[in-house]
């Protein structure tokens, strides 16, 4: 599980995926933001990089079977594990344009509504938005579009399907990324359980996705 004590909020993701140090995240963000860096780019000190976590092994390989009971009716119990990963986000406010101060909620449903605009990616249905815990929250989802534009590196993972969630926490725009060549990875990841401040936790996208 991932916890935020900063901004009051906390995301639990799949055992499979291994989280990159919160050292490792600082020392990032320090660099996105140290303006006498050569390498300094606005844009990059615009979102800061909360955590992430992806799969370091080969996707699709791990799955495991457990049989019970005995004699005529044993029960077979196949977990599969999830390949894709997650990022977490949080938009620096002060890198909205002065027209958007005020107008937040805008700016997230813009942010769900631009998955479908990656390259090589088009919108499973529509994006979508809903309340969890009294949270206003939006969401998009994206598939591939079957065409050769996206990544073709033998390192990138296959990101056959894209999520991205987007909630105003406390004042903070808070926007979870997911990236999965599956749907039944991308369906657990955004199942995972968020919780805000005191509330219950509940998951993050109250649905199951289809094609």
């Amino acid at each position: 599980m991932y916890t935020n004590h900063d901004i009051g909020f906390s995301f639990s993701y799949p055992a499979e995926l291994n989280a990159e140090s919160a050292e490792s995240l600082a020392a990032k963000w320090k660099r996105a933001t140290d303006k006498s860096d050569p390498k300094y780019k606005a844009s990059d000190a615009c979102t800061h990089i909360l955590f992430h976590a992806d799969r370091k092994d080969k996707p699709g390989v791990g799955a495991s079977i457990s049989i019970y009971g005995e004699g005529y009716s044993p029960k077979a119990e196949i977990t599969v594990p999830v390949s894709g990963s997650v990022t977490i986000t949080e938009m620096n406010q002060q890198c909205l344009p002065a027209e958007f101060k005020g107008r937040e909620d805008e700016v997230l449903s813009a942010f769900a509504s631009g998955v479908g605009e990656e390259p090589g990616m088009k919108l499973i249905g529509q994006p979508m938005w809903y309340e969890v815990e009294g949270h206003k929250v939006h969401a998009g989802i994206a598939k591939d579009a079957g065409n050769s534009t996206k990544s073709t590196s033998p390192a990138a993972l296959p990101a056959d399907y894209l999520a991205d969630v987007a909630v105003n926490v406390g004042g903070h725009l808070v926007l979870f990324m997911f990236e999965t060549p599956d749907l039944y990875s991308l369906n657990k990841l955004v199942h995972g359980a968020v919780q805000f401040g005191g509330g219950k936790s509940k998951p993050l996208l109250p649905l199951n996705i289809t094609d």
